[in-house]
């Protein structure tokens, strides 16, 4: 067991035939508060020195999350853990620092597809972060009411963000949420089952499965796609 470490992309690596996948890479993106600045493993800091915060202003575990990209070819696929973007500035307008998403989704640039911070709870996927990853397939996992929450939901789907195509799967909508987060049912590709993405050969396209979840056999229950890397 090792740390994980922001900005490289050697940590992660194949063990096995590497030598034919060399469009493969993992780059670390960001992790408690350092984001890689996008050449060669170099990274910087988002947090001011902890010592100099009180208790009440230290960092919320979820913006100390791992985030990632898996690249392939030309397809690239985003992780970011629990991130969040939307916690409330202290009273004396400190604490911009704690919005972590839009540093780490500039440091990734567009990716094809990504999934979903935190659940997709209120406090994550801001508009900026999405703006700058622009992804045509989004996987929201959720595991609560609320997941997706209502704003959340329509950050996804706005094109006023990005003008593309988003195709977005959610692997649970419970009653609650499909009553309050209108046309989730209707816009959403799949309202539930485990969501697999696989590339072909050299990763110029992928597909989405959607697996059946109610029991161990994972009967696949719709497949989308091909869709063409970018």
């Amino acid at each position: 067991m090792e740390r994980f470490a922001p900005g490289r992309n050697d940590q992660i690596a194949l063990l096995h035939a590497a030598g034919n996948y060399p469009g493969f890479e993992i780059r670390n993106l960001y992790g408690n508060g350092q984001v890689w600045t996008g050449k060669g493993n170099g990274t910087r800091e988002l947090f001011p020195p902890l010592h100099t915060l009180g208790k009440d202003q230290q960092p919320i575990e979820n913006i100390l999350s791992n985030a990632f990209v898996i690249r392939y070819g030309r397809f690239d696929y985003f992780s970011g853990g629990d991130l969040s973007d939307e916690r409330v500035a202290l009273p004396d307008g400190d604490g911009a620092w704690q919005q972590v998403e839009r540093p780490v989704a500039e440091a990734a640039g567009p990716v094809d597809a990504m999934k979903a911070n935190h659940h997709g709870s209120w406090d994550a996927n801001s508009a900026a972060f999405l703006a700058a990853l622009r992804p045509r397939v989004i996987v929201v996992t959720t595991r609560a009411e609320g997941h997706p929450a209502v704003n959340t939901w329509h950050r996804l789907t706005s094109k006023a963000l990005w003008p593309g195509e988003r195709d977005i799967f959610v692997t649970h909508v419970s009653e609650a949420t499909a009553r309050t987060t209108y046309g989730i049912e209707r816009q959403a590709r799949s309202t539930q089952g485990h969501v697999v993405i696989r590339t072909a050969p050299g990763g110029d396209s992928y597909r989405v499965f959607v697996l059946d979840d109610g029991d161990e056999r994972m009967r696949v229950k719709a497949v989308f796609g091909p869709y063409a890397a970018q």
